[in-house]
């Protein structure tokens, strides 16, 4: 089976009627609402790439609609996607090598990863200390992850988002300015390599967890691999809708069969 980061330029590039029925059922919450189709089909046409992602975010496809087109962009909209694609939390823990790749992509220029952060959030990274205490909302199976919060509260909000089965935690940490990734304004998010997190330590358990997210995006993969049975694309996904599906199951059996 091909991973997506195998295949070819040409393989990747999406025609106009594919990022058409892509947005289609991509998108059964009607997010982004129908009559922005023709702005999205626009700004993908023009190359705005910025734009065409803007228009997408809080869209749960988001992630892998980057997956598919990112080699058709220059370096500096490949950053500033990719920020935008980061921050608004479409990718899961099981998508972390997919991240790590598009972070250390060797056919981009790392010299401007700081085009993922919005110039006001480039100025909070520079005004904060050299050494920095951060918080993560995760489980006992993916601590090390490269999302973390100079705020408890938001940490706290994400562990209620896990399974109860898996023991959701608040993990506090330190990591030094100079290893920071990017600073993300929404949710004070700190985006850092997990080999860089120092002293790491639970400082809570959490109970009362909503599985909101994971089922909104098991329904977006199933509409999905509907479309693209069949396909290289296909085949990934089916993967991760398996794994989304046996954490529900894991929850709730009866309501969550595995796939």
């Amino acid at each position: 089976m091909k991973k997506f980061t195998n295949l070819s330029s040409k393989e990747r590039c999406l025609s106009k009627d594919k990022v058409e029925d892509w947005l289609t059922v991509c998108n059964p919450y009607m997010y982004p609402p129908i009559e922005m189709v023709d702005h999205i089909l626009d700004s993908y046409t023009k190359k705005d790439y910025v734009d065409l992602f803007e228009l997408l975010l809080g869209d749960m496809a988001v992630f892998p609609f980057f997956v598919m087109i990112h080699d058709e962009m220059d370096n500096e909209s490949y950053f500033k996607v990719l920020g935008r694609v980061l921050k608004c939390e479409t990718y899961s823990a099981d998508e972390r090598g997919l991240v790590s790749f598009f972070l250390n992509n060797p056919k981009r220029d790392s010299s401007l990863k700081h085009y993922m952060m919005e110039d006001e959030e480039v100025q909070k990274l520079k005004g904060l200390p050299e050494e920095i205490t951060i918080f993560r909302g995760t489980t006992f199976n993916t601590i090390d992850g490269y999302s973390w919060t100079l705020d408890i509260k938001h940490a706290e909000f994400f562990a209620k988002r896990h399974n109860a089965n898996a023991n959701p935690i608040i993990v506090q940490g330190t990591c030094l300015k100079s290893d920071v990734i990017a600073f993300f304004t929404r949710e004070d998010e700190i985006f850092i390599s997990p080999e860089n997190v120092l002293n790491y330590k639970t400082i809570r358990k959490v109970k009362d967890v909503d599985n909101n997210r994971d089922r909104s995006k098991l329904s977006i993969y199933l509409n999905v691999l509907e479309k693209l049975r069949g396909s290289e694309e296909y085949y990934e996904l089916k993967c991760l809708a398996e794994i989304t599906a046996s954490k529900l199951h894991s929850q709730s059996p009866c309501s969550y069969p595995l796939l």
